[in-house]
Parts: C-alpha cells; sequence; structure tokens
C-alpha cells in the first residue's frame, strides 16, 4: 500500500488579540507573540471554526493550482475541471490558542514544511486581522511526523 498525502489543517479553539511581540532572544533573534494590556480571549464557535478550515484550505488549493497553472509555458487558456477535483484526506487538528498557533506555524517553518496561514477579520475578534488556521501543502505523514503527534482532532466543541 503506497502512502498517500494529506492536507493537516490546524484551527485555534481561541483566538487573542491584539497581541504585541516579545523578543526572547538577541542571538539569534528569536521573537514570539505576547499578550498586551489590551488582549483578550475571543472563544471561536464551532461553525467558525468551520469556516476558517474551509477558508484555509481553499486558500491554499487555490494558490497551488495557480503555481501549478503559471508554471506551464504558454500557460493553458482552458482548465480542465478535473484539475480541481483531486481527492486528498484532511487531517484538522486543534490547538487551545493563538500562541500555540505561531508555535506550530515556526515549527512547519523550521522543518521546511510548505503551509498557508488564514486571517480572519471581524468586528467579534477587535481591531485588526486576526490568526485563526493554517494549513499543510498536500503532504506525506512522515513530513509532519514529530510535529503535529500529539494534537488532538478538532472534535467540533
Amino acid at each position: 500500500m503506497t502512502e498517500e498525502k494529506r492536507i493537516y489543517v490546524l484551527v485555534a479553539k481561541t483566538v487573542q488579540n491584539p497581541l504585541g511581540v516579545r523578543q526572547v532572544c538577541k542571538e539569534p533573534s528569536l521573537d514570539i507573540l505576547a499578550p498586551i494590556a489590551e488582549t483578550k480571549t475571543i472563544i471561536q464557535p464551532p461553525g467558525r471554526i468551520a469556516a476558517q478550515c474551509a477558508h484555509v484550505v481553499s486558500k491554499m488549493r487555490m494558490n497551488l493550482l495557480i503555481s501549478k497553472l503559471n508554471s506551464q509555458s504558454p500557460p493553458p487558456t482552458f482548465i480542465r475541471p478535473s484539475a480541481a477535483e483531486e481527492e486528498i484526506t484532511t487531517i484538522i487538528l486543534s490547538v487551545p490558542d493563538s500562541f500555540q498557533l505561531e508555535m506550530y506555524s515556526n515549527l512547519f517553518r523550521r522543518w521546511r514544511v510548505d503551509f498557508y496561514g488564514f486571517y480572519d477579520e471581524n468586528e467579534d475578534y477587535g481591531f485588526g486581522k486576526v490568526y485563526t488556521a493554517i494549513c499543510t501543502v498536500p503532504v506525506f505523514r512522515r513530513d509532519v511526523y514529530g510535529i503535529v503527534d500529539y494534537l488532538p482532532l478538532w472534535d467540533g466543541k
């Protein structure tokens, strides 16, 4: 049996906004997200979490499709509908908050796992855009081994 590629989505149950940045190490430079006096924690309702997952996966798949089309020379004048119908297993995992979402983003960067993030702008979150979900491009399980192994599946709650 051959191993299939999967899309891994990580979505935050709560988001914090606004956030500041704190430097934790000068050499090498390392900054982390940090709460400030105005920071509020917003619990994302299940319907909104599901929407965040859909948004980030849609963003990733559209970018992959555009990248694939732009790499063809000359670019096609017609796109076959089958190009958008590739079936890929999607695993949705839950992280507790914005800080964990940022930590996993940094792990993906460190291990060179390509991923996309989604920022939502909604009055319930307050001013600005809030980082709500990330997803990998289709990868083999071994590509994220040791990164997402202990995250729970999102349970809809």
